[in-house]
């Protein structure tokens, strides 16, 4: 997995939403606070003009919020669709359908599903050490065989063709 892909993952894991509690409590906070000054101030053309620029500006914050939690959830929609493929759902069911026949082998044994579990965690780890080892095995690689040149070689002819172009500037 790469770094992009786990820091994708972590932002998405440590992403903080607003709860409906706290947007209800907001709302009526705002609600209050707008009603105290309403009730505060004598009624004039130029308040009217001031409470619908603030409407106006209520309103448009809403917007710009609505479109930024847009974005946030498509942002967590394409983390999950790259995360949950078809892929991974049929992993998913591999494990599952394996943890059910060993819980049921285990059954068989009279062992729980830890006891089985202990039992077979060696010999997994013993599969997966041969094949890592194995794998190393392949990947090594024997550097191909180098004609080394004598020291005394001339390499003047390397150098004949910039000279010459050199000399023409």
């Amino acid at each position: 997995m790469s770094e992009k892909e786990i820091d994708t993952f972590t932002d998405m894991t440590n992403a903080e939403f607003v709860s409906a509690k706290q947007m209800v409590f907001i709302c009526l906070s705002i609600t209050i606070i707008t009603q105290i000054i309403a009730q505060l101030l004598t009624p004039s053309a130029w308040l009217n003009y001031q409470m619908l620029a603030f409407i106006l500006a209520t309103n448009l914050g809403a917007v710009i919020l609505a479109i930024l939690a847009q974005r946030a959830a498509d942002n967590i929609s394409s983390t999950y669709r790259m995360v949950f493929t078809p892929d991974f759902y049929h992993t998913v069911t591999f494990v599952s359908k394996l943890r059910g026949m060993v819980e049921e082998e285990a059954a068989k044994d009279g062992k729980s599903i830890d006891a089985e579990l202990s039992d077979l965690a060696p010999k997994i780890y013993g599969l997966a050490r041969k094949y890592v080892d194995v794998k190393s095995e392949e990947m090594q690689v024997t550097p191909p065989d180098i004609e080394v040149l004598p020291v005394d070689s001339d390499d003047a002819p390397l150098f004949l063709e910039s000279e010459h172009s050199n000399n023409e500037t």
